[in-house]
């Protein structure tokens, strides 16, 4: 396994190019987590930052260090952890539409919208889970 720092390191080269952000600013940011709500979950080289949201959901977001065959692999683990604690559905914002491909791979329903809703915050994709419907 990768150290957290060259996770972040990785995802920081292919999805934050010229956004002003160290792996130190980013590591400190995942350490104080737990401060925000906040807790990170970790599958392989994929970290999954997750937070509790209403109506029994989960908002995520993926930190990769990881080939996307493997972050497809991770998310599915993810997501059936979240469907075994009983959670309803998970929510993820990002800008990059390439993402909408990894939830084609899931066996579980989701939806994907554009929202232009700010910085990291052009689609919003709902993944529901089977048992929840």
């Amino acid at each position: 396994m990768k150290e957290i720092r060259q996770i972040l390191s990785e995802d920081l080269a292919k999805n934050y190019r010229g956004f002003a952000m160290t792996v130190d600013a980013y590591f400190d940011g995942l350490i104080n987590a737990p401060k925000t709500g906040n807790f990170v979950v970790r599958h392989g080289d994929t970290l999954i930052l997750t937070k509790k949201i209403e109506k029994n959901g989960i908002e995520f977001h993926c930190i990769n260090g990881e080939r996307a065959k493997d972050l497809i692999v991770n998310m599915q683990k993810y997501f059936d952890d979240l469907k075994d604690n009983q959670y309803d559905f998970a929510v993820t914002y990002y800008d990059n539409p390439k993402i909408i491909e990894l939830f084609e791979h899931q066996p579980y329903s989701f939806e994907t919208k554009k929202i232009d809703d700010g910085l990291f915050r052009t689609y919003e994709t709902i993944v529901r889970f089977k048992w929840a419907q």
